[in-house]
């Protein structure tokens, strides 16, 4: 279906914005919604600046999606709670969230952030070990952390 085509049909997944200043100021992302637009616009009514504006999610995860990495660095929202969290602590927590799925949850030294591994080769468990073995200090004159 061409972008075009997602425009001749009320029911689609939409991006929803308002509508707000020609400067852009009053815009406000209001989310990704699937359902007719009549229904999704009624919905978010009170939520409109001057008018809501709907944009057709034209790209949509593939059924079976193929990795193109073996890791990512991830965070989650602000209010998750998790940007406050050590990294140990959002390790634990990401490692909660995804138990049940066929990921490796690591720490990152990325702010708020923590990976995501598809399969941790023997290297990376050495390391892993190796690591887990030197004090903080040890780590800090290392230059592993900051």
């Amino acid at each position: 279906m061409s972008n075009k085509e997602k425009y001749l049909t009320p029911y689609g997944t939409w991006k929803v914005t308002t509508e707000g200043d020609c400067e852009g100021k009053s815009t406000t992302q209001l989310g990704t919604y699937t359902g007719y637009i009549d229904e999704i616009a009624l919905f978010l009514a009170n939520k409109s600046y001057y008018g809501l504006q709907f944009s057709a999610v034209i790209e949509q995860m593939p059924k079976n999606p193929v990795p193109t990495a073996k890791s990512v660095n991830v965070s989650l929202d602000i209010d998750s709670g998790t940007w406050d969290l050590s990294p140990e602590a959002r390790m634990c927590f990401a490692q909660r969230l995804f138990r049940l799925r066929p990921v490796i949850v690591g720490q990152s030294n990325y702010y708020a952030c923590f990976t995501l591994q598809t399969e941790m080769s023997e290297e990376d468990l050495a390391r892993e070990s190796a690591l887990k073995k030197l004090t903080d200090e040890e780590k800090r004159l290392l230059g592993l952390t900051k």
